[in-house]
This record gives structure tokens, C-alpha cells and sequence, in this order.
């Protein structure tokens, strides 16, 4: 378990609300409220994923495709057959939910990389179906004209989506609450009993094959929430959301993060997804330097950004205490 995942509840809160907080000072920067929404997106896939990936022990090179079903679910019933947001809401992450329920059952048996190289396989029949189904998705030119979330009458993308970028952050709080107090229940430690080794949490009489099966529904059904908000933030859902490096990049995340650690993957998430925006400068170098970047976070923090920035500040701490007390000495004498 990450070295910051017991931290106060109140303090992961306490950044979400900070983020919330950017909201009336952005609010007349159309780019900049999208970027943060953006993040707030991607932290309810990466918040499921750490749970799935991070506390139970189960990579998933394959979840952009449930943040691509929630999505498209939603888009194609509201545009092609008029359905009603809140219908499509709910459609979207039951047919997800549904799909994860069934391709779990035989791929959950696997493990290690032969897991791994099951969910990238399931990742790009989706994509597939996604790119070659013209009639129903639109193929590589997506689905455009998705209708705005509207509650109450009021549109929420309205005024450059201030009061989505509310919503999202909202959801986010929400998904914190469900994944911190999954992880400090009884179902939540024999997670990381299974995490630590199925056999012996077998032994112990945990139900390994049931509890890897709800955490993985649970994450999917995490992805298809940010599905649903990603396709009527942007009014457009396209393969890209399907793609096997948005896999890669989510897993990255939760590893920069530091795998079961809940604070530092919102962290992460929130770091990698503002990271491109400042190497943009670079031009032709940006991505050279933003794979860099993960790279040699990955080799010097293993335990993710969070726990080695505070490991480092330590270091500092104790080489400054030293050298303190070696000039103290010197002084007396």
C-alpha cells in the first residue's frame, strides 16, 4: 500500500476542492476550463483503475474501452434515437457494466501478463468495432452534435462550461468517498489480501473470483460515468477515446501516482494531464520530453510522485539537520 493512502480523507478532499476553487478565476479562459475539466474526467477513470490495478492487483491494459462504451452508449441513443439524457446515463453504464460483467468472468482467471495482454485484447475489438461500425458510430469521424447535459433547464456547458466543470469536480468527490471507504471496509482489505496473493486469501476464505469480478465491474462502470460527461462536455465522442494509448496513458497515471495509493493517482492524474500544455513551447520535442518525464519519475519514484517528492524532501530535511549539528559542534569546540 502507497505510503500516503492513510493521509486524512479531508486532505485528498481538501485538492479536489482546491481545483473546484480554480473555477471563477478561469472561467473567462475557454482553454483553461477545459484542460482542468479534462483532468477532472480522467481522475474518475484513474480512481477506479487504482482500485483494480493499484489495491487488487489486476492490470488493465483494456478500460479506455469502457470510457468509450459509456460514451457512445450515450451519444448514439440521445442523437440518433432522442432518448433523454438521464436515460442515456443510466443505458451507458448498465451496457457497460454488463460488458465487463461478462468479459470478466473468463478473463479474471488469468493472471499477470497473460491478464494484461486479455484486456489490451478486449481494448481494440472495441476500437475495431468502434472504426469499422460507419452506420451506427460513424467510423473515424465519430459522432458530432451530441446534445449538452442539461439539469433543470439550466445547459451546463454554458459560459464556457463553469457549471459543468462543477459537475465533474463534483463526481470526483464523489468517487474519493467510494473508493476510500471501499478500501477501509472488510471487502476492501480482502482486496488487498488478493493483491498480496490469491492463494493465500483463498485459504483465508475470501472469494477471490467474486471480488476480482466486482472491483473490475466497478471500475468500468467509473469509466463509463466519465464517458457519459466526456461526450456531452465536448459534444462529440471519436475513436480516439477507444485508443490503446489512452490505456496506456490511464495506467500510467496510476502508476506515476503510486499504484494503491488514492491520493497520489488524483495527483498524477492531474499533473500528467496539465503537463503538455506546458511542453507545448517545445514544439517537436514535447512529446519526447513528456515520455522522459514519466520515465524517469517511474526510475527515481518508484513509489510514485507523491511519496518520492516527500521521500526527497526528508533526505533534504536530514542532510540540513546534519550539517546543523555538525556546525553546532564546531562552534562549541
Amino acid at each position: 500500500m502507497g505510503k500516503f493512502s492513510r493521509l486524512p480523507f479531508a486532505v485528498m478532499i481538501a485538492v479536489v476542492i482546491a481545483a473546484m476553487q480554480l473555477g471563477p478565476y478561469i472561467q473567462g479562459h475557454a482553454y483553461y476550463m477545459l484542460v482542468f475539466s479534462k483532468a477532472g474526467i480522467l481522475c474518475i477513470v484513474t480512481i477506479g483503475l487504482c482500485l483494480l490495478i493499484g489495491y487488487t492487483g489486476q492490470i488493465s491494459l483494456g478500460h479506455a474501452a469502457f470510457f468509450a462504451l459509456g460514451g457512445y452508449t450515450t451519444a448514439i441513443l440521445s442523437t440518433r434515437f432522442g432518448w433523454p439524457l438521464w436515460a442515456t446515463f443510466i443505458a451507458a453504464v448498465s451496457l457497460t457494466v454488463l460488458v465487463a460483467y461478462l468479459i470478466g468472468i473468463p478473463t479474471l482467471r488469468l493472471r499477470g501478463h497473460y491478464l494484461a495482454m486479455a484486456t489490451l485484447g478486449i481494448g481494440e475489438i472495441v476500437y475495431n468495432m468502434v472504426q469499422s461500425n460507419i452506420e451506427l458510430t460513424g467510423g473515424s469521424s465519430g459522432i458530432p452534435k451530441v446534445p449538452p447535459l442539461v439539469i433543470f433547464g439550466v445547459d451546463l456547458t454554458a459560459h464556457n462550461g463553469f457549471y459543468y466543470y462543477y459537475l465533474i469536480w463534483g463526481t470526483v468527490i464523489v468517487c474519493l468517498l467510494l473508493a476510500f471507504n471501499l478500501m477501509n471496509s472488510r471487502p476492501g482489505r480482502a482486496l488487498m489480501s488478493i493483491h498480496g496473493n490469491e492463494d493465500a486469501a483463498s485459504a483465508m476464505g475470501v472469494n477471490v473470483a467474486a471480488f476480482k469480478l466486482k472491483i473490475f465491474v466497478l471500475s468500468a462502470a467509473m469509466a463509463a460515468v466519465a464517458g457519459f460527461l466526456y461526450a456531452h462536455k465536448e459534444k462529440f465522442i471519436g475513436v480516439d477515446s477507444a485508443d490503446l494509448m489512452l490505456s496506456v496513458m490511464l495506467v500510467a497515471m496510476v502508476a506515476v501516482g503510486g499504484m494503491a495509493n488514492l491520493w497520489g493517482t488524483v495527483v498524477a492524474t492531474i499533473f500528467l494531464t496539465l503537463l503538455p500544455e506546458f511542453l507545448r513551447a517545445f514544439r517537436e520535442m514535447d512529446i519526447l520530453m513528456y515520455g522522459a518525464i514519466i520515465v524517469v519519475i517511474m526510475i527515481f519514484m518508484p513509489d510514485g510522485i507523491f511519496a518520492g517528492t516527500a521521500d526527497l524532501v526528508k533526505s533534504i530535511s536530514k542532510k540540513l539537520g546534519a550539517v546543523r549539528g555538525n556546525s553546532e559542534d564546531n562552534s562549541c569546540r
